[in-house]
C-alpha cells in the first residue's frame, strides 16, 4: 500500500472551502490516482494530477461536524488495468459553482507508492479513505458510485488470502511466508538425499567387504537347457534392404536394391549416345546409381560433365551390355566411380558440381535407339 502523508488543499480548494463557510454546498465528485513525480513543485497550485492514471469512484461520504471534516471512501479494482502501474499520487475533486470541477486536495507518496497489478495476474482491489477539511459547511455531499467493494484474492497452495485496502504489503508477507515454507521443504528433501546416499554407500561397501572375505557364494549350480545363438546376418534381424560397402565406406557396385534409391533423371538413347542431365542433384545425395540396358557391339563408357576422359562401365556380353554402376559422392572429394576396378579409383576424381552423365559406345556403333538410361540417388 502506498504511504500517503497529509493531503494539501489546493488554491482552488481553499476558494471553495471559503465559499462553503458562507453556506455554499460542497459536492465531491471523485478521487483520482496517478504516477507523477512531484519533485520540488508546490502542490497548492495544482489544477490536476501530474500524471493521472485511474479515476476512483466514491462509495461513501460521512461528514463530521465536530471535527469539521468529511471522511470519503473510494474503491477501484484492476479489471481495466492492462499492465503493472506505479501509483504514487492521489487527488480528490469537487464541484465549484463558478469554476466547475476542481482539484480540491492533493497528496504524493513519492518513492513510497504502490503498484497496481494487471488483471492477467488475478483480481485485486484498492480502497482509499480521505479525510477532507470542510470547515463549517452546512451541506456536504458526494457523487456516489453504485459499485460494490471488490476484494482481491490470491491463490496459494495452502488456501486463499483476502486482500482489502491495498495489496503490496500483504502480498509481500504472503510470498515471504511461502518462500520460507519452500526453503524448509527443499532442506528436508536435501537431508533425505544425503541420508540415502550415506546408506547406499554403506551398503555397497559392506557388500564388497563380504565378497572379499568370501562370505558371498562364489559357485553356482544353475544350468541351461539350451542356448539360442545370435543371428549372423542382417536378414536374421529382419533387415532386408541393406547394401554392402567396401573398405573405404563406398557402396559396392553389385549392391543396389531398388527400394533404397530415389529416381533423379532418365534419358532415351539416340544413335550411339545417351546424355542424362543431373543438374538437380539434391544436397543430401551421397550416391548416384546409373542403370539401364543397351544393345552394343563394343564397350560402353561414361563421361561426366562433357569431359574427354572416359571410364569403362562394363564389357559387352554377347550383344548386350548391362549398365549397373554407382557414383559415390563425398562432400570434400567430389564424385567417384565405384565399379570394382581398383585402378580407376586413383585416376577418376570429379568436381562436386556434376551436371551431366553421358553414355557412349567405344566402337561408335548403335546403342539400341529407344532404350533408356536412368539415374537414381540416395
Amino acid at each position: 500500500m502506498a504511504l500517503f502523508k497529509n493531503m494539501i488543499i489546493t488554491s482552488k480548494g481553499m476558494a471553495l472551502y471559503a465559499k462553503a463557510q458562507a453556506g455554499q454546498q460542497i459536492i465531491f465528485t471523485k478521487m483520482q490516482v496517478g504516477s507523477g513525480d512531484i519533485g520540488g513543485q508546490n502542490s497548492a497550485s495544482f489544477l490536476g494530477l501530474i500524471e493521472p492514471k485511474f479515476n476512483i469512484p466514491i462509495l461513501t461520504i460521512s461528514p463530521n461536524s465536530e471535527l469539521k471534516s468529511a471522511t470519503i471512501i473510494g474503491s477501484i479494482n484492476n479489471s481495466e488495468v492492462t499492465e503493472s502501474t506505479y501509483i504514487c499520487e492521489i487527488g480528490i475533486f469537487a464541484i465549484d459553482p463558478e469554476e466547475g470541477e476542481i482539484l480540491y486536495g492533493y497528496c504524493n507518496a513519492g518513492p513510497y507508492g504502490d503498484y497496481y497489478a494487471p488483471a492477467s495476474q488475478g483480481p485485486y482491489s484498492w480502497n482509499y479513505q480521505v479525510v477532507a477539511a470542510i470547515g463549517n459547511a452546512a451541506n456536504v455531499t458526494a457523487e456516489l458510485s453504485e459499485l460494490n467493494y471488490d476484494y482481491g484474492i490470491i491463490n496459494s497452495n495452502v488456501g486463499f488470502a483476502v486482500l482489502s485496502g491495498g495489496n503490496q504489503k500483504e502480498i509481500n508477507k504472503e510470498v515471504d511466508s511461502h518462500l520460507e515454507e519452500i526453503a524448509l521443504q527443499i532442506k528436508a528433501k536435501a537431508d533425505d538425499v544425503d541420508n540415502s546416499r550415506s546408506t547406499a554407500a554403506k551398503d555397497v561397501t559392506g557388500a564388497l567387504n563380504e565378497l572379499n572375505s568370501g562370505k558371498s557364494p562364489v559357485n553356482h549350480t544353475h544350468s541351461f537347457n539350451s542356448l539360442e545363438s545370435k543371428p549372423t546376418t542382417l536378414s536374421g534381424y529382419g533387415i532386408t534392404d541393406a547394401a554392402s560397402i567396401d573398405s573405404e565406406g563406398k557402396i559396392k557396385q553389385e549392391q543396389f536394391p531398388t527400394s533404397m534409391w530415389k529416381h533423379l533423371a532418365s534419358a532415351v538413347i539416340t544413335q550411339n549416345t545417351a546424355v542424362v542431365s543431373v543438374a538437380g542433384i539434391p544436397p543430401e545425395a551421397r550416391h548416384l546409381l546409373i542403370q539401364g540396358t543397351a544393345v552394343s557391339g563394343g564397350n560402353l563408357k561414361v563421361y561426366l560433365n562433357g569431359t574427354s576422359t572416359a571410364v569403362k562401365l562394363c564389357t559387352s556380353v554377347g550383344n548386350h551390355s548391362a549398365i549397373n554402376t554407382i557414383l559415390n559422392t563425398k562432400p570434400v572429394d567430389g564424385y567417384y566411380i565405384s565399379n570394382g576396378d581398383a585402378t580407376l579409383q586413383s585416376k577418376v576424381a570429379y568436381a562436386s558440381n556434376l551436371t551431366s552423365i553421358e553414355i557412349k559406345d567405344a566402337g561408335l556403333v548403335s546403342l539400341g535407339v529407344g532404350s533408356a538410361i536412368s539415374v537414381y540417388y540416395k
